[in-house]
């Protein structure tokens, strides 16, 4: 795998918000919401297109401890889920040459990606919390 490409775009129909150390990722095109843990979140930032891959690389192994298998497993998601732009495609290579070059931990190891589909505003407007029903009072005649 070539480590001096430089990283993809991110999808430009998104939005990020920040919730503590993780990031809550809106699809518009697909109305899909993603849940990124901090690690996924930290690839997910550098998608701008212009960081090198060894870059990343370096930062992310200083920060959490993961290295390049993490990263190209993370772009791999990320390119799944519709969250980068579609110019960028994963190298080719197979699941016996990954393990062999990264370990079977990077090919195991959790993305920290959680995906759901976002309501339709209708829907989201129309939630009213349920309150319990009061009990009514017996009378004793």
């Amino acid at each position: 795998m070539r480590t001096s490409q430089v990283m993809p775009y991110q999808v430009a129909e998104s939005f990020v918000s920040e919730v503590e150390n993780e990031a809550i990722v809106l699809n518009y095109e697909t109305k899909e919401i993603h849940r990124l843990e901090p690690a996924a979140r930290f690839v997910f930032e550098k998608c701008d297109g212009k960081t090198s891959i060894t870059e990343v690389d370096s930062a992310i192994r200083a920060k959490f401890g993961v290295g390049e298998g993490f990263i190209w497993s993370a772009l791999g998601g990320f390119a799944r889920k519709g969250l980068l732009a579609s110019p960028w495609t994963l190298p080719e290579t197979t699941r016996r040459d990954f393990i062999a070059k990264y370990g079977s931990a990077a090919a195991l190891a959790p993305l920290g990606i959680v995906s759901m589909l976002a309501p339709a505003p209708a829907e989201a407007a129309s939630y009213r919390r349920r309150r319990r029903p009061r009990r009514r009072r017996r009378r004793d005649d």
